[in-house]
């Protein structure tokens, strides 16, 4: 009797031994397989915030869809070596194709306008009829990375990788901390000189673009951000240019926006000026003063 009942308990232990080994094999397994899952669900939210942030990158190095054009009154304050000059214009900007800033002398006579085109910079002297034609091609420019798209994205507000033409694919060209408030967008080939772009915490808008080389540093602030026919366009630019002995500010105002004035003539007709040297440069700079 004793044997039987030693029998049974052993059995008994037996199976719920089993049992407590099965219930620890289903827990490891559901754990496993919630942790799998929990961590897929990471990777994949990973992976959906990184496309995000890509695809927001994508869309401040172009405007927003639809809009081509810019017109706007500008009020100019350059400040060099401590020397003011103010002068009013205005800015027509059609995106891929040209800049024009002419500017005006009591706000009624045209004197002078720059414009600039995909292959060349006209600087206009309109009292004179004169007018100075510049390339992309010297080599300083092009070490640089300076061509027809750096300024037009410095003029539109937009990202820009040095060096390349615009509507590049630049969603996998940076390198992106936090500082602050802010992102820092770094193009991840840097060449001559060294690329920073800032914008708000979501990637939203461009804050400002820095370039610098050695001891120079130029940096282009963005501020006063308006909500222009639907587009977000900030009307305060601030331009600074240190390092070596010169010091260079300028302040743009931006007023009476547009972004739907597409009326306005692309080229100016320069058949009845003559093109100078650029030493001529001087008489247009001291027409402004």
């Amino acid at each position: 009797m004793k044997n039987k009942t030693l029998q049974y308990n052993t059995c008994s232990m037996a199976r719920s031994w089993r049992m407590v080994c099965n219930t620890l094999c289903i827990a490891v397994v559901l754990c496993t397989f919630n942790a799998c899952r929990t961590s897929k669900r990471a990777e994949e939210a990973a992976l959906q915030k990184q496309l995000q942030q890509a695809e927001r990158v994508q869309s401040l190095s172009r405007p927003a869809e639809g809009m081509t054009d810019l017109t706007a009154k500008i009020g100019l304050d350059l400040d060099y070596n401590s020397r003011p000059v103010s002068v009013k214009g205005r800015l027509r900007m059609r995106y891929n194709e040209v800049i024009q800033l002419n500017f005006t002398a009591f706000g009624l006579m045209e004197i002078a306008s720059l414009e600039v085109r995909p292959d060349v910079v006209y600087i206009i002297d309109k009292v004179n009829k004169k007018y100075v034609k510049a390339s992309y091609n010297s080599d300083m420019l092009s070490k640089a990375g300076i061509n027809f798209s750096t300024i037009q994205a410095l003029f539109w507000n937009r990202l820009f990788v040095p060096g390349t033409q615009s509507e590049v694919d630049v969603r996998d060209a940076f390198s992106m901390y936090q500082s602050g408030t802010q992102r820092v967008l770094r193009p991840k080939q840097q060449g001559w000189v060294k690329h920073h772009f800032y914008t708000d915490e979501d990637l939203m808008r461009l804050e400002q673009t820095q370039m610098s080389i050695s001891f120079y540093e130029a940096t282009w602030r963005y501020d006063m951000f308006d909500d222009i026919d639907g587009y977000m366009v900030p009307t305060s630019h601030d331009i600074s240019l240190s390092g070596g002995s010169a010091a260079l500010g300028a302040h743009i105002t931006l007023s009476g926006v547009s972004c739907s004035d597409k009326s306005w003539k692309v080229e100016t007709d320069l058949s009845r000026y003559q093109q100078v040297d650029i030493e001529d440069l001087l008489s247009v700079l001291g027409s402004l003063r």
